[in-house]
């Protein structure tokens, strides 16, 4: 089957199935209605990532994956959509969410194991997993930023894969995962008929890091492809510091993210701060890629210095929109 094949049938799952979950998804329970960390103000459905997970699932099944490749990120896109429709306590979601990293690293994992630790790096590595999950789904809040993110970071995987010599089915997968992506964003953006809910960002947020994982030679390679998702980690990690020195719950919805207080606080239109996200990925991507050459310490402080500047950026605007107190930068 030809290549451009792959990634319409990956677009068209997607793009159907959301367009079904726009008209029926409150027959179905699937409706987001207003609350503290929401950026609309209208009930609207939810749960259109469910035609990326079904996109993948298709075309991983066409590929001839191994099961541990679509298993469980598929498990929790269903995880995802059992916590659209009905509420799940977070303790739960984490137990669920560690035992697919578990499994998926089992099964999937590279990186040698010649270290006496290993039992903490496997730790550490499903760590990364289940945390990218949720932070995909933490961002998840304005029209088009997931989506458009999406189809960004599993372009770049999809291309280090290619170029690495990984194998093609594995870039192919990678690739259809973007044209899922495209094919739900028209139907989230620049206005949302339909939100992607967790079922999409928490498999997106997932299958990012087990490919990353994957993929990763050594801590060079590992930097770089999570350089690929810059924008969200920071935004993350920023928050997170904000909301802790001002000791909230940070287990309660919020809407303190910097891309929130740009467009509800700050009023920006979505279009233009999921835009601003995106470029700044791309610029992030290409300035790793190009110091990943040179080795794992330029690579490195290259990245520390995005994230001062994204710390500083952040500290500004939430000085300006009066929201919090300030972090110090460095």
């Amino acid at each position: 089957m030809l290549n451009y094949k792959i990634l319409l049938i990956s677009f068209f799952c997607a793009g159907i199935l959301s367009w079904i979950i726009t008209r029926y998804g409150q027959s179905y329970k699937l409706l987001d209605y207003p609350s503290l960390r929401s950026s609309h103000s209208q009930p609207i459905p939810k749960g259109g990532g469910s035609g990326i997970v079904l996109g993948y699932l298709t075309v991983s099944l066409l590929l001839g994956m191994r099961i541990w490749w679509w298993l469980p990120p598929a498990l929790i896109g269903l995880l995802g959509l059992w916590a659209d429709r009905m509420e799940i306590a977070p303790r739960i979601r984490l137990v669920f969410q560690f035992a697919l990293a578990y499994l998926f690293l089992l099964n999937v994992q590279t990186w040698p194991s010649v270290i006496s630790w290993s039992i903490a790096l496997d730790l550490l590595l499903m760590t990364y997993i289940v945390g990218t999950a949720n932070i995909y789904n933490f961002m998840d809040g304005i029209n088009g930023i997931a989506a458009i993110i999406g189809s960004i970071s599993f372009l770049l995987l999809g291309s280090f894969a290619l170029f690495s010599g990984v194998g093609t089915r594995l870039s192919l997968l990678l690739f259809a995962v973007a044209a899922a992506c495209l094919g739900f964003l028209p139907f989230n953006f620049p206005h949302a008929r339909v939100f992607m809910g967790d079922v999409g960002s928490t498999f997106l947020g997932f299958l990012f890091a087990g490919a990353t994982v994957y993929l990763a030679r050594d801590l060079n390679d590992f930097f770089l492809l999570s350089a690929c998702l810059f924008p969200f980690y920071a935004d993350e990690l920023t928050t997170m510091l904000v909301r802790v020195r001002d000791r909230e719950n940070i287990t309660k919805a919020h809407r303190r993210h910097l891309y929130q207080l740009l467009a509800n606080e700050g009023r920006l239109p979505h279009w233009q701060v999921t835009l601003a996200y995106a470029l700044g990925q791309i610029v992030i991507a290409a300035m790793a890629w190009w110091m990943w050459r040179y080795g794992l310490t330029h690579l490195v402080i290259m990245l520390i210095v995005f994230f001062a500047g994204f710390t500083v950026l952040s500290t500004q605007v939430r000085k300006k929109l009066s929201c919090t107190v300030a972090i110090p930068p460095f």
